[in-house]
C-alpha cells in the first residue's frame, strides 16, 4: 500500500469518479472468500458517468453480493460531499469512515482490518 500511496499524485485533477471506481470494484471481488476489508480513499466528490446510481446504492449492491466492510478514508470537505461519504460508511455494521488526517497519524483506526481474526479455543 505504501509503494501504491506514493505513486499518487500530490494533487488530483479531473472529475469525481466515485461510482466509476465502486463499479469496477465488483471484478476484484469477484471470486474472493470470507470477510475483505475495501480501503476507499476519496474526497466524496462523484460524477456520475455509469448510470443513474448513487455510490451508496452501488456500495449496497456490492455489500448484498460480497462479505465486505468498507473503510473509507475520506479528504471529504464540503457538507455533499461528506454526506455521501458517511452514506457509503454506513452499509453495515462494519464499514466506518476515518478522516485522511486520522489514517495518517493514528493508524490504529484501521488496525482491526488486518489483525481481526477468529479466536481458536485451542489455544
Amino acid at each position: 500500500m505504501d509503494q501504491a500511496l506514493n505513486a499518487l499524485p500530490e494533487r488530483g485533477s479531473g472529475p469525481g469518479r466515485l461510482q466509476a471506481g465502486m463499479s469496477n470494484l465488483r471484478s476484484v471481488l469477484q471470486g474472493l472468500s470470507g470477510r475483505t476489508a475495501v480501503f476507499l480513499f476519496t474526497d466524496g466528490k462523484s460524477q456520475r458517468v455509469l448510470g443513474p446510481r448513487s455510490a451508496k446504492q452501488i456500495a449496497q449492491s456490492i455489500a448484498s453480493q460480497h462479505n465486505v466492510c468498507f473503510y473509507v478514508i475520506s479528504s471529504a470537505e464540503e457538507r455533499a460531499e461528506r454526506q455521501i461519504v458517511q452514506a457509503v460508511s454506513q452499509i453495515n455494521a462494519c464499514s466506518r469512515v476515518v478522516p485522511m488526517q486520522a489514517f495518517f497519524t493514528r493508524p490504529e483506526f484501521t488496525t482491526g482490518a488486518f489483525l481481526l481474526r477468529k479466536a481458536d479455543p485451542g489455544e
